[in-house]
């Protein structure tokens, strides 16, 4: 087998489990619970990841004005 082979292998399992997980997490919260239900095939619960927040940069730092110490 070559390395190539090998690598392969390892990259389709890896991708195949991360599609699984994501299905599993649409289906599988609870509404409010950022915790999902337990997962049989891994044997555990997942955290589903919070909302992304938008950060808010300061005027200062977009108009390029700082403060020196």
């Amino acid at each position: 087998m070559t390395l190539e082979a090998v690598m392969l292998h390892y990259v389709d399992d890896m991708d195949a489990k991360i599609n699984g997980i994501q299905q599993f997490l649409r289906t599988q919260v609870p509404d409010g619970s950022r915790w999902s239900a337990y997962h049989r095939m891994f044997e555990q619960f997942f955290i589903y990841p919070a909302p992304e927040r938008k950060m808010q940069i300061p005027d200062k730092i977009i108009k390029g004005e700082f403060e020196e110490e």
